[in-house]
């Protein structure tokens, strides 16, 4: 329904017995086999803190250490200079609260996103500079300001640069810089987060990674999945041990902000940071306030607490009304497509868009037309955009091909951002469009599903033992499963029609599933019909009581079984060629009145409309089935091949005409008059067969 192909991953049988005789419970067993992970069972699940690297292990750490050891020995005034994202704010917060414990002058500065744009600027370092800093450090940001630092250097500034963003080929001159992507670096984990590498600097300044964990291991674990970096490795360890801190943490300001956001009674996972936590954070910096979200985390007054984390829910309610509002905006401004065609890419550009919101935009077109999106929002002479792709197609690399078009651009493969001049925004677009087409990327939107399940393996334990699998994320994803051939029955719209739940039934047994984001009109046609459902699993707790969720990713159609549709076809066939057919093959083929009168009302309705001829019939055969059949109990059961036999006598009394192509399109005879079907020919050669 929402993805063009499932790929259903098939665990070996002999490795989930090994693994389920050796303690794993069955839902684990079946991912670590699906995902091809049995063999590294231990050191998956092993998340000691003792295995984090050794930080000095960073290029450019041991001169940043020495560096900031010495200004804080010299009293001088350290300023730390951040991104307005959640990944940039956890990391400020963290490095300033450090830096002030051991008693250093230090002060925290965010540029503003909708002023300064992203990164370092020279303005902003001469702030700084008048604000008597002689040390910048930055966190999540800088690998490519070469242009500033030099600026930085000339004003008097010593600069260490900590950031997680791909290299260019120049890099900044610098006091130190630390970033486990530069080209020459052996650091044996390239995927932290800024926070990530701003958490390793403070491993380094305390030379004591257990309680860096223990003091900042919340922060970087919300700044690790906010900026969706792989959960394998060290982030596995950081968030796994982040998340239990996060649990029974003290930060007031977190505190103030879980009880806002309604996650008080929670279980605090990746998941919650996810959806909950860091929209509200990412809402401050979106919103160009980024400064209330530091001050959230820094706070060590209950009240301001509490006032700060309603001032980012309501920022976020504003963020979500201003969001839809370009979403809805950008979907009309979408050229047409002859049908069948897809996007290569996606570039929309308007001046009244809100620089702060198109990421998350993009990021929803490229989610549903599986292509990268670039949105730019347009302010005089000049474009600021941003971009989120998908697996295949290298932002960075995009971007680089059209190097002469930008003004400045940066990020990862999977988001990025840049500045446009605005005159140049059509020869991007050309340029963009054509780089992605080079790809050669097969963009259809596939779904991987780890396991079909059988019914009776979801019960309660069985999925609170899912929990050993996480913290999930990228690299690690929520395990997705299938039940196969369940009716989906008894659809409910909640959240005002934003939701839909329902339930999955079938013989005795019956699941309780909601779809978050789906509307239940879009589910209509598959009410009542024989469905295969894929979903996560979840355990809802609701006044003390738990029971089991299903939360759906997508639906089909159950298919029939192949061999079975192969034989209508041929039946059909002979049929059509006047092929000779024996007495039992011709009775099934003879249809009565109620099939007339079924398929005649199941064609008015539009869902039976630009299907193949094969989905056409199987919907209207699951449908007779579960509805058409009450009260002709005594009528034969209707199959693919009468269905088409049915259709071809409504055309032989004109009663409509059929468009045959890969989707049949039928038309219904506006001057339809009532005939008499039995006299059909089509019917008099079956019946003589």
């Amino acid at each position: 329904m929402r993805y063009d192909s499932w790929t259903i991953r098939e665990p070996k049988d002999a490795e989930v017995n090994s693994l389920c005789s050796s303690g794993v419970s069955i839902l684990p067993a079946l991912i670590l086999s699906a995902r091809e992970m049995q063999t590294d069972v231990g050191e998956f699940f092993d998340t000691s803190i003792s295995n984090l690297h050794d930080p000095f292990l960073l290029s450019g750490m041991a001169e940043a250490v020495e560096r900031i050891k010495l200004a804080v020995l010299m009293s001088e005034r350290i300023a730390v200079y951040g991104d307005y994202d959640v990944d940039g704010i956890t990391s400020v917060a963290i490095v300033t609260e450090y830096l002030k414990g051991i008693g250093a002058d230090c002060f925290w500065y965010i540029p503003d996103r909708m002023e300064e744009g992203y990164g370092l600027n020279s303005s902003a370092l001469q702030t700084l500079r008048d604000r008597g800093a002689s040390l910048v450090i930055t966190v999540d940001s800088g690998v490519t300001a070469i242009n500033e630092a030099r600026y930085a250097a000339d004003i008097g500034l010593d600069l260490i640069i900590t950031d997680h963003h791909e290299c260019k080929d120049t890099l900044p001159e610098c006091a130190a810089l630390i970033n486990p992507r530069v080209h020459d670096n052996t650091y044996p984990f390239d995927e932290l987060a800024g926070v990530g590498v701003a958490f390793k600097l403070l491993c380094a300044l305390s030379q004591d990674s257990e309680d860096t964990v223990k003091r900042f291991g919340a922060l970087t674990a919300i700044g690790t999945v906010a900026d969706v970096m792989p959960l394998v490795g060290e982030n596995r360890i950081i968030v796994h041990h982040g998340l239990k801190l996060l649990a029974k943490t003290s930060n007031l300001g977190l505190l103030a902000l879980i009880e806002e956001a309604g996650a008080a009674d929670r279980r605090l996972n990746a998941i919650t940071i996810g959806y909950v936590l860091a929209p509200r954070i990412n809402a401050a910096g979106r919103m160009g306030k980024a400064g209330i979200a530091v001050d959230l985390l820094l706070t060590k007054n209950p009240l301001e607490a509490k006032s700060l984390a309603q001032k980012l829910c309501d920022l976020n309610k504003e963020r979500q009304i201003v969001e839809t509002k370009i979403f809805e905006e950008a979907i009309k401004m979408l050229p047409t497509l002859p049908e069948g065609e897809k996007y290569p890419c996606i570039v929309l550009e308007a001046g009244h868009w809100h620089s702060g919101i198109v990421g998350i935009v993009a990021s929803r077109l490229t989610e549903r037309f599986g292509c990268p999106a670039f949105l730019i929002c347009v302010d005089g002479d000049v474009g600021k955009g941003s971009a989120r792709s998908v697996c295949g197609i290298n932002l960075v690399e995009a971007l680089s091909a059209n190097t002469a078009l930008l003004r400045n651009f940066g990020g990862h493969a999977l988001a990025a951002g840049f500045s446009v001049e605005t005159q140049k925004i059509d020869a991007l677009r050309q340029g963009l469009i054509a780089f992605c087409i080079s790809q050669e990327v097969h963009t259809e939107r596939s779904l991987t599903i780890d396991a079909c399940l059988k019914p009776e393996w979801i019960e309660t334990e069985n999925v609170r033992k899912l929990q050993l699998l996480e913290p999930y994320g990228t690299a690690n994803s929520q395990p997705l499963f299938m039940l196969s051939d369940f009716s989906l029955n008894k659809l409910t719209a909640i959240g005002n029609g934003k939701h839909v739940r329902m339930k999955l039934e079938r013989d005795n047994y019956s699941f309780n599933a909601i779809w978050f984001g789906m509307e239940k009109e879009a589910l209509a046609p598959y009410s009542g019909d024989k469905i295969d459902a894929a979903f996560t699993l979840d355990i809802n707790r609701f006044r003390d009581e738990e029971s089991i969720q299903l939360q759906l990713v997508d639906v089909r159609f159950s298919a029939a079984n192949p061999d079975d549709v192969s034989q209508e076809q041929e039946l059909y066939a002979r049929l059509q060629a006047r092929g000779r057919l024996a007495t039992d093959e011709a009775k099934s083929l003879l249809p009565e009145r109620q099939h007339f009168a079924f398929v005649w009302r199941a064609l008015r309705l539009d869902t039976m409309q630009e299907l193949s001829g094969t989905e056409l019939a199987r919907r209207i055969v699951n449908a007779w089935r579960t509805e058409g059949q009450r009260g002709a109990e005594s009528c034969k059961p209707m199959s693919y091949a009468m269905v088409w036999v049915i259709l071809d006598i409504f055309e032989e009394f004109s009663l409509i005409s059929i468009e045959k192509a890969a989707a049949w399109k039928i038309n219904i005879s506006t001057a339809a008059a009532k005939s008499d079907l039995t006299k059909s020919k089509i019917l008099l050669r079956i019946s003589e067969a």
